[in-house]
């Protein structure tokens, strides 16, 4: 299919020339891998060519949409570097697959510039919420849950998994929740507190949950109702904690980062299985602990 269409920008005029849908082949994605690269183009990051090798492996990975633009002689690639770089490495090409490849004319570079920005822009991508609501949607319990709860629940999962640290896409976020359905089901009869409704809490409690589920209901319902007739005890600690530190979080600066919130919650949770006091004292560089 070809055609002519003019996008206009102020004085900017880029020109479409034509869109083709090939079958994708190793030697077409080598080709497109190395063709001339606009100076201003991004640079190659290989975790993204990781991320898409592993899509490609687990039967994820879509036709993608690759770009080129003419200016004067040359021809420049303006989309589609890493998908490209991932399927000429690739073992095996699955069956089937075609790649979307568009053609334009440009007659500067600063058009050049204009079209790179048009390609994966932040305000068209999903975001995070919008994969979660997709994801829910086919499920019948999950679709009851309130987006915003899944989003800090998936977080909080996400952050426990990665012993603090957050690094996973945000598809591999949302389809946590099809794998974890239980835990969400636990997690979201605290959604209406504001102090256990956070990410780093909810990492905690998922660490706790996973040793114990029935110790960890007593536990958080505890923390929940501050209603331990010790005023020491380690869940009063905790929420006390929680309320001063987490609850005016919208109102200011939280002292704790994440993983010393998590933290100090899974220091409260090994205290009051030891019939410990605690002070939930945080040493940045130490282990996290471990859930008794």
């Amino acid at each position: 299919m070809s055609g002519a269409h003019f996008y206009m920008k102020g004085i900017l005029m880029i020109r479409q020339l034509e869109t083709t849908v090939v079958n994708v082949t190793r030697e077409l994605a080598l080709d497109f891998a190395t063709m001339p690269a606009w100076k201003g183009e991004r640079p190659l990051r290989q975790d993204r060519v990781d991320m898409l090798t592993a899509k490609i492996s687990d039967g994820l990975f879509h036709s993608p949409t690759w770009a080129l633009a003419r200016l004067g002689a040359l021809s420049y690639r303006i989309n589609g570097q890493h998908s490209s770089h991932a399927l000429a490495k690739c073992g095996n090409i699955p069956a089937g697959l075609q790649a979307t490849i568009l053609e334009f004319e440009v007659n500067s570079e600063r058009e050049l510039a204009d079209l790179f920005g048009q390609f994966d822009n932040p305000v068209s991508t999903r975001r995070l919420r919008e994969v979660i609501h997709a994801h829910a949607a086919v499920d019948e319990k999950l679709a009851t849950c309130p987006i915003n709860t899944l989003q800090v629940i998936l977080s909080g999962v996400t952050q426990a998994l990665g012993e603090g640290q957050v690094t996973c896409s945000i598809e591999q976020k949302a389809s946590l929740m099809f794998s974890h359905g239980r835990f969400i089901e636990f997690a979201r009869r605290y959604a209406n507190r504001r102090t256990l409704m956070y990410q780093a809490v909810i990492a905690a409690m998922y660490l706790t949950w996973k040793r114990d589920e029935e110790r960890a209901e007593q536990f958080w319902n505890l923390v929940l109702a501050e209603d331990h007739p010790d005023s020491n005890n380690a869940t009063r600690a905790l929420a006390r904690f929680l309320n001063g530190e987490v609850a005016g979080r919208s109102h200011r600066g939280l002292r704790w980062d994440r993983r010393a919130i998590m933290v100090k919650c899974l220091h409260a949770w090994n205290a009051y299985w030891r019939s410990h006091s605690t002070s939930l004292k945080y040493v940045q560089d130490a282990p996290i602990p471990t859930a008794i």
